[in-house]
């Protein structure tokens, strides 16, 4: 007890350090915590810190489950599960011969395929979490990262099974089945108790806290991981109608478990070895040049854009905490070789941090690249598009979301020529069903801005709050009037001369309240209009 308490001591006050001095420095969280670990490292017992990640992550899949909406996931899989799957299928068998034939055995070559074809979903949805705007690539890499950790939890549940026979993993996995069925079941009872306690946030912690304490002890009692128990506690109140109240009560403790993992993660290092070096050093290559290019193949041959493939690719570029977890388990069950445990927590490290800073720096790196050989290979730069050859005097609508189509539909009313440009497939393909003229296309590169023949056209209306697509509008030579979307009134400042006017969502729409405020102050002919404009607008 007392080696845990000292362990969480050095946890917690290296990682308040290095937070601090990184914060200040406006770096990335997730490497503070990896070096945090590594510094604290020579002053821990390894035994007591694969207890801790384990317990860290188990809170982590735990929320994960929570966070899950069963009707949305299913369609978000759809999209890209033949890609994913492809992708980690290939990424692993690849691994695994080239593993296997170098002499590492077929299980210790199935823990690096494994380690080298998943990517960590708790670090991807990190790095875009606060980016509140629906890119292409955004939706991507919550669609891809959902559909690996279900292939995860899979492969979690065949190969976490000691003694690895035939009968112990077909136990497992009867045993998981019957676990994540519980987890199921138990969402139809969640709401009602939860309804009890509707308005305490103590209460409501505490019955979440009970139900992951059931399922991860029942896992426990029947000797598989905690992991599938955590997995099936977050699923039993993922149907709750104060599930989101949870995960805000739960925000806290998944800050101070994130941090336990990630410290714990970092403290896993010892000096390596010449063969751990060299084992880390193609895990890494492979994780960081291989999975991302291979990635950025399919999704371009699926249809994507160059630049939406190679940020979805970038998001990509590090190692699953699955894979981690489950090497420590093998690490504790005496299943995995020590040069291959280092060697994958080393290149777990690595990829983390390296995933951290290119995730930090996504445009400025697409900016560096979107004119070299990289992003334009032979070929057009714009995948599709359908524009008449004598089109001029229109519109050019950048971004079909929903103020671009309403604006379009407008337009279009009004008897003017529209022609949109996006990147996001699904949304041209409602373009086409309404019979738009399309782009298909970056809007970053100068080509895609030629097909929509710019110079004659009479307004560019931007509708994506990017300063990097509001300074490439900015930039074409025009007479076109232009119109772009910002997202504070701060940064609105920077172009206020070299536009017609900025779209700011947050100032207009609290604008158009206090307009409708004043309208309603003492008229009740106003009200009703005001409330038979919402219901239509809404409806």
């Amino acid at each position: 007890m007392i080696e845990i308490v000292i362990s969480l001591t050095l946890i917690f006050v290296a990682a308040s350090i290095l937070l601090y001095i990184f914060n200040r420095l406006n770096h990335p969280t997730i490497p503070a915590y990896l070096i945090a670990g590594i510094i604290i490292s020579p002053f821990v017992k390894e035994a007591g810190i694969l207890s801790l990640a384990e317990i860290g992550i188990a809170f982590l899949v735990f929320i994960f489950g929570i966070s899950l909406r069963l009707k949305k996931t299913e369609k978000i899989i759809e999209s890209t599960a033949p890609e994913t799957i492809a992708q980690v299928t290939i990424i692993g068998s690849l691994t695994f011969l080239y593993s296997y034939i170098i002499g590492f055995g077929t299980l210790n070559s199935l823990y690096l395929s494994v380690a080298a074809s998943l990517s960590s979903s708790l670090i991807g949805m990190e790095l875009i979490k606060g980016e509140k705007i629906k890119l292409a690539y955004k939706r991507l890499c919550n669609s891809i990262n959902l559909t690996q950790d279900i292939i995860a939890i899979f492969i979690f549940l065949v190969l976490a099974s000691y003694p690895l026979t035939r009968l112990q993993i077909i136990s497992n996995v009867q045993i998981g089945v019957i676990i994540t069925i519980a987890g199921f079941a138990a969402r139809f009872l969640a709401p009602y108790l939860l309804e009890f306690v509707k308005r305490s946030q103590e209460a409501s912690m505490l019955i979440g806290l009970s139900v992951l304490l059931i399922f991860t002890t029942t896992s426990q009692h029947f000797g598989i991981s905690i992991i599938i128990g955590s997995f099936a506690a977050g699923i039993a109140l993922s149907k709750s109608p104060y599930d989101r109240e949870i995960l805000k009560t739960f925000e806290s403790l998944k800050d101070f478990f994130s941090a336990i993992f990630f410290v714990s993660l970092g403290a896993l290092i010892v000096i390596p070895g010449r063969s751990t070096i060299l084992i880390s050093l193609g895990l890494i290559f492979i994780i960081v040049i291989v999975k991302p290019l291979f990635t950025m193949l399919i999704l371009e041959i699926k249809g994507y854009s160059k630049g939406t493939s190679l940020m979805t690719a970038m998001n990509l570029d590090q190692m699953s905490e699955f894979a981690l977890i489950l090497a420590i388990h093998a690490r504790i069950a005496n299943q995995i070789q020590p040069v291959v445990f280092q060697a994958i927590i080393l290149a777990a490290i690595v990829t983390m941090i390296t995933s951290s800073y290119t995730s930090h720096h996504v445009w400025d790196i697409y900016n560096k690249v979107k004119n070299t050989w990289i992003l334009n290979l032979p070929g057009t730069e714009f995948v599709e598009s359908k524009v008449p050859e004598d089109i001029s005097n229109h519109f050019i609508i950048a971004g079909y979301d929903v103020q671009g189509t309403r604006i379009s539909k407008f337009l279009k009313e009004q008897g003017e020529k529209v022609i949109i440009i996006d990147n996001d497939p699904e949304r041209i393909l409602e373009a086409k069903e309404e019979n738009m003229n399309y782009i298909y296309g970056d809007l970053m590169i100068h080509e895609t801005w030629e097909e929509s023949k710019y110079r004659e056209a009479q307004m560019i209306i931007s509708t994506i709050p990017l300063n990097n697509i509001t300074e490439k509008i900015i930039e074409l030579k025009t007479e076109a009037y232009k119109i772009v979307r910002t997202e504070y009134p701060e940064e609105a400042k920077k172009y206020i001369d070299d536009v017609l006017y900025e779209i700011v969502p947050k100032y207009l729409s609290c604008t158009r309240l206090i307009e409708n405020l004043k309208g309603s102050l003492g008229s009740e002919k106003y009200r009703k209009r005001l409330r038979d404009i919402s219901r239509k607008e809404l409806t």
